[in-house]
């Protein structure tokens, strides 16, 4: 995926697919390997990823089952991602045959009501501006005030409540001042 300048080809009728060859849990993938490309373009295009997190790779003897296939959309509205199954599409790939319909500017009127949903998997973080993190800092800091710090014997009970504030506090401060990174549904 070696591109000097996707701007020359992503606009907003723009859907990009393929066998992408990256693993993330943003689409669905158990492990992180090659997909930094993937979160920038997706980021700087404002892409949607249509995937629903069903492998779309068969697994082997010797590997299991992947989400490596991904559908990227940059305007049009993908409706109905699928994968058909093996029984279904005879192939003699390891990847699985996926359809998806689109709906242009006129469908997308007509059926006003039907929205796509988009899942938040995740912030753009990695070119923090120094400010904003220090507003962050001071943000968890107030917000932590009222939270008692847990004792060396505390319990899996107190240790649970810690981890879901600090989950809440934290997804609360991201999505404040962080850029989401969003899938399409």
């Amino acid at each position: 995926m070696e591109l000097d300048n996707w701007d020359d080809i992503i606009d907003n009728r723009t859907i990009l697919a393929g066998d992408f060859n990256a693993y993330n849990p943003m689409w669905g993938s158990l492990e992180t390997t090659n997909s930094a490309h993937i979160i920038r373009l997706t980021e700087d295009h404002d892409l949607l990823i249509a995937n629903n997190f069903k492998f779309t790779r068969y697994g082997t003897d010797r590997q299991r089952p992947s989400i490596i296939d991904l559908t990227l959309s940059a305007g049009p509205r993908i409706d109905h991602w699928e994968i058909i199954q093996r029984d279904d599409h005879h192939s003699e790939s390891d990847h699985r045959v996926i359809m998806w319909d689109t709906l242009d500017q006129y469908q997308r009127n007509a059926n006003r009501d039907k929205k796509t949903s988009k899942i938040r998997t995740g912030w753009k973080i990695d070119d923090p501006d120094e400010d904003q993190l220090k507003a962050d800092e001071a943000e968890l800091l107030e917000l932590s005030r009222d939270n008692p710090q847990l004792a060396e014997d505390c319990s899996d009970e107190e240790i649970e409540l810690e981890a879901k504030w600090l989950e809440t506090a934290l997804t609360t401060t991201l999505d404040k001042n962080a850029k989401p990174i969003s899938m399409c549904r």
